[in-house]
């Protein structure tokens, strides 16, 4: 799962260089960053729970 958390932290500097290859120099992202990290943190937290729920079941 970890590689999910990498890919959505690439996503935006990704989506930038393709952007500024189509000629779009002045597209703000930073929202969509924001946004993103914040879909991050909760995914790996989800995980965490997760992960830690299905080890206190097999004790």
């Amino acid at each position: 799962m970890q590689s999910v958390a990498e890919l959505t932290r690439l996503s935006a500097p990704v989506l930038k260089y393709v952007r500024r290859g189509l000629g779009f120099w002045r597209f703000d992202l930073s929202d969509y960053e924001r946004r993103m990290s914040a879909t991050t943190e909760k995914a790996q937290a989800t995980l965490t729970d997760l992960q830690n729920s299905v080890n206190a079941s097999i004790k």
